[in-house]
């Protein structure tokens, strides 16, 4: 993260790459490969995290973080905004300069068969994530631990099929959002 800075600020600036950290050493920027400066300023560094140590040290150093859209409210309110605070603090940042983007898992549809296609497919992401480990302290928080297991073990035998089934309209309504059929004709859904 900290060399992507550095690299940007090179091209911003017109200053010599000089880049030396614990893993990573740049040192050197080949003209060809130098951009110049970004009418706009350097991009923001925006890093996904999800795990109390990377959302730490996202805030401390990136400009911003992802929050994964499988996620929940209490989650990043209980779990995610401490760590983001501790890493603020830490590096002496301002929390105004600093962007959460929270990204959504979304089902949608122009009518009802459309909207059970899309609830489906959502039904089956979700059941694919709860199945994840690394996604398990999610689901222990909101008092789901018993279908990760299950949804892990199901995904070991590989029956995928099956997941999707365990879903139900609970787990969907609290970890992704539908957008209700009957949008106005010429509003421009894309599906």
């Amino acid at each position: 993260m900290l060399a992507v800075k550095a690299i940007f600020t090179a091209w911003q600036e017109g200053s010599p790459l000089d880049f030396r950290g614990e893993f990573f050493t740049h040192t050197f920027m080949n003209p060809g490969f130098n951009p110049g400066p970004n009418p706009y300023g350097p991009p923001p560094v925006l890093l996904a995290a999800l795990g109390p140590r990377m959302t730490r040290m996202t805030a401390e150093v990136a400009d911003g973080i992802l929050v994964h859209p499988f996620s929940s409210e209490r989650f990043v309110r209980e779990r995610m905004l401490p760590a983001i605070e501790g890493g603020l603090a830490a590096a002496g940042r301002d929390p105004d300069e600093f962007t959460l983007v929270s990204n959504v898992i979304v089902a949608t549809g122009r009518d009802e068969a459309e909207m059970a296609t899309a609830e489906a497919g959502v039904r089956a992401l979700l059941a694919f994530y709860a199945s994840t480990p690394t996604y398990r302290p999610l689901l222990e928080l909101e008092g789901y631990d018993e279908l990760h297991v299950e949804l892990h073990r199901l995904s070991r035998e590989g029956r995928f099929a099956d997941m999707a089934a365990l879903i139900d309209d609970e787990i969907l309504e609290r970890f992704a959002t539908d957008l209700l059929a009957g949008v106005p004709a010429g509003f421009g859904v894309v599906s």
